[in-house]
């Protein structure tokens, strides 16, 4: 696999922070969020960094990003402002109070075959219980203003059938199943 920053699209009450972070810029709703540009077409995950743990925030993989609440996001970690996490499918509440999390832990949302895989820090914290075929984005959805996340990153293939990095992309480690990460900033995010 290889692995890009995404290309951030559909930014609904969302812009970014001085460091480059996608923030919520509105009233608390379920109204903030982005989509990547980028979809996965097998195997692969959306990941990214939990910038706090004082605001609600949903990561994901999804299909078809119809609008900005989490109600659309078909698999998601939810990232509760208390500090725990939970599994939300296609907006329902699936598995709560599953594990505990901090700022700076990583969540990862990952398909592997027809399956999906809910894992914080690397550990596998919940399995889906339906199967997952069809093209994937990467899905946030933010609670409270001011509240952020990244950065984000979605691994795997595309649907053209090439790899995710863009040009000029720079690797800066790899993992024991040959997976490499890569930092970069692309168009739509930080520059």
């Amino acid at each position: 696999y290889s692995a890009s920053q995404v290309t951030y699209t559909n930014l609904a009450n969302a812009g970014f922070d001085t460091a480059g972070l996608p923030q919520k810029t509105s009233a608390n709703n379920w109204d903030g969020g982005f989509v990547s540009a980028e979809a996965i077409a097998g195997d692969g995950y959306a990941e990214a960094v939990i910038a706090d743990a004082t605001t609600h925030k949903m990561l994901g993989l999804d299909a078809v990003d119809s609008n900005s609440s989490y109600t659309d996001i078909q698999y998601a970690l939810y990232f509760r402002n208390d500090g725990l996490v939970d599994i939300y499918e296609n907006g329902t509440a699936i598995r709560t109070s599953i594990s505990r999390y901090t700022a700076g832990d990583i969540g990862r949302v990952e398909r592997k075959g027809d399956l999906i895989y809910y894992k914080l820090n690397g550990t596998i914290v919940g399995t889906s219980s339906s199967r997952s075929t069809g093209p994937l984005h990467l899905d946030v959805a933010l609670w409270n203003m001011g509240g952020k996340i990244g950065p984000c990153y979605l691994v795997g293939r595309t649907t053209e059938g090439v790899d995710l990095p863009n040009p000029g992309i720079q690797i800066t480690q790899g993992d024991a199943d040959g997976n490499i990460a890569l930092a970069a900033f692309v168009s739509g995010g930080p520059t």
